[in-house]
Parts: structure tokens; sequence; C-alpha cells
């Protein structure tokens, strides 16, 4: 038998939906039990676990702390975690008595394929990109974030520093990233053709504000933002370069980001494909 467990934060719109789906599960005799672990909703959600008879707890919002506040309380040895938005598709509930049987008394790990519940080619050729990065990286959709969590704690745990990391969903990340709920976090930047797209929106004292992309990180220095302005409007290179080379000077001396590595884009060609993208920002555009 298994353990589901939800992770939530206002999920009263799917949330039925999702529990719906679990029914026969619980009928064939492979649920034991649905826990709901969440984030301090202030809808319906607690009213539906509670009328579906569900295990409620409660407690700060971050995907990854639920999910461990779920676990813990989980009486079966095998857990399923499944998003409050995400249904089950048809003859899972075989595909999970297969896994078990398989494992035997070995521990094991597995997960569904990403599916999009949406008509037309967009969604489809989504789900393919997924599956081929999880087929070339061998890890599930989004992991590589929670390896370098797992790095940075490691490396501050070896200077006395004891970190704690917190997995979240992008709409979580977001608010609390903005609303600078956090001691570090961690993201990507990028640029197009000039730092002025991209990279200045991010260091100006003129675009401090609670929002995603912009200087959420409350960051303020005057003269980066007189060299940006400065560069942006210069025509001449070796004068807009020598302003861009004291902007990366002086940031890396004030340091209101850490630079950790460099990520790579790579750019995918096919000679039978013609004008997939045609506009002045070339293959960044795939971007």
């Amino acid at each position: 038998m298994i353990s589901v467990i939800i992770p939530t934060l206002n999920a009263e719109e799917h949330l039925a939906r999702t529990l719906a789906a679990l029914v026969p599960g619980a009928v064939e005799g492979l649920v034991r039990e649905v826990i709901i672990a969440d984030g301090g909703s202030r809808d319906g959600t607690r009213a539906i676990a509670e009328a579906t008879g569900c295990e409620f707890v409660s407690g700060a919002a971050g995907r990854g702390r639920q999910l461990a506040a779920g676990a813990r309380m989980a009486r079966s040895g095998w857990l399923l975690f499944l998003h409050a938005d995400t249904v089950p598709g048809e003859g899972w509930i075989g595909a999970v008595e297969d896994f078990i049987a398989a494992q035997g008394p070995r521990p094991g790990a597995a997960s569904f394929r990403f599916c999009l519940n949406a008509s037309g080619a967009s969604p489809r050729i989504l789900e393919q990109v997924v599956a081929l990065r999880c087929w070339l990286l061998a890890l599930p959709y989004g992991d590589h974030w929670t390896r370098l969590g797992e790095y940075l704690r490691e490396s501050f745990r070896r200077v006395g520093v004891r970190a704690t990391v917190e997995n979240t969903d992008p709409g979580n990340w977001i608010q609390r990233y903005t609303n600078w709920d956090y001691d570090i976090v961690y993201t990507f930047f990028y640029q197009y053709a000039d730092p002025a797209l991209g990279v200045a929106r991010t260091y100006l004292c003129s675009n401090v504000r609670k929002v995603f992309l912009a200087n959420a990180n409350g960051y303020c220095n005057q003269r980066i933002d007189d060299l940006f302005s400065a560069a942006t409007a210069e025509t001449d290179e070796a004068k807009k370069q020598a302003a861009y080379d004291e902007i990366q000077k002086t940031l890396i001396e004030d340091l209101p980001t850490a630079p950790l590595l460099e990520l790579q884009f790579p750019v995918v060609l096919n000679r039978r494909v013609h004008d997939a993208i045609t506009t002045a920002h070339g293959p960044n555009d795939a971007y």
C-alpha cells in the first residue's frame, strides 16, 4: 500500500479533481491514505481535504518543507508525491503495483511521464522536450537546481555555516524572492546583444521593485545607473566597452550577486528548417 502526499497552497480549484482520481486506487486497496501537506492556504483547501477524509498537516509554505512534513506523517513504506493540480493517467494503478512488485524489498524510486491536459501542437512539443531532457540528463525535471542547492549547503558546512535547502515551485519561488523572504537565493541572468538588455534591470537603483525581472535584490549604486545610461547611449565601441568594464569591476567589488558558473545555452540547427528565427536577436531568440 502507498501513502499519497500532496503539497498545497490555495489549491481548491484543482484539488477535488486530483483526489477524485485517487478513489479507484483506494478501492483497489493500493492507496492507504492521502496526506495534504498545506503551506498556509486561505481558500477552501482544508475543507476539501477534511470532507474527503484526507490527513491534513499545515506549516510554513515551501514545496520541500511541505513534502517532508507529509512524509513524516506517512504510515506506508511507499510514498507517492503528487501535485495538487495533477491527475494520474489511465492505468496508473497497475503501473504502481507492477513497480512495487518488481522492486521487492529493495528501495527504489520512479516518476510518471510528463503530460499536459491540453490540445494542440504546443503542449505536445513541450512534452517531447521534457522527455528528451530527462532522457539525456537522467534526472527528473528541475532536479539540477536541487543538486546545486546541495552543493552550496555542503560548501557552507565546510566553513562552519549550517544552511537549509528549501525546494519550491516557480510561483512560490518568485513570491519569496521578490518579497526578500530568503537568506540566499540562486538564479541565473541572461542578456541579449547588449548588457543593457537583460542585465541592467537587475542592478539599477531606478528599477528597485519587488517584482520579477526587476532589481528585486534591492541593490543600489548610483554610479552603476550612470554608467549603464552612458553605455546604452554610447555609439563609440571603445567608450561603451570601457563603461561596461567599470560596471563589471564595481559589481564584483560590491557583490550584490555572487557569480558561481557560466551557463551554456546550446543552439541546435537543422539544414532542412528555414526561417525558424527571423528577429534581430538571432539564435538567442530561441531563449
